[in-house]
């Protein structure tokens, strides 16, 4: 990651953390569950990812599960990107969103509403939800893990 880039990541995480203790409150306490079920196929997530791998280029993508854990992992050629956080807003509307932020938002996407594809809706990533209140993200430059109840950590 570019200084930059870690500078936003910060800022982002900090904007994320103050989300989570937002659905934390009583008065949110079923938000996780009506958007886990936002998608009444259970196994909803599997498209997602695969979605996710063919917006990155891939070529082949895998799952593995595994006794405490399912791995998915691709050959993508796009990388993660990260944007000012302080610019989502005007971003989501040019289709400049980084990725990050998206996926790590509700509603925000960097997919244009006109395209036919999964995602278009900034909802989808928030399937894995319904299996892990932790999902770990993984690319060559970036490490993170995102939390239904802690900030984002790096």
């Amino acid at each position: 990651m570019t200084e930059q880039e870690e500078i936003w990541f910060d800022e982002l995480s900090k904007d994320r953390e103050d989300s989570a203790k937002t659905f934390r409150k009583p008065s949110m306490q079923k938000a996780k569950t009506v958007f886990a079920e936002m998608n009444s196929d259970p196994a909803h997530f599997v498209y997602e990812l695969l979605q996710n791998a063919d917006d990155a280029e891939a070529t082949s993508a895998r799952f593995v599960l595994q006794q405490e854990r399912l791995v998915f992992a691709h050959n993508g050629k796009k990388q993660f990107s990260i944007s000012d956080p302080k610019s989502e807003g005007a971003d989501t509307e040019h289709g400049t969103l980084g990725h990050v932020n998206a996926i790590t938002s509700i509603a925000n996407s960097n997919k244009s509403e006109k395209e036919n594809k999964i995602g278009k809706f900034g909802l989808g990533f928030k399937t894995v939800f319904q299996y892990t209140d932790t999902p770990h993200i993984y690319t060559r430059h970036l490490q993170f893990m995102e939390s239904v109840y802690n900030r984002m950590i790096c």
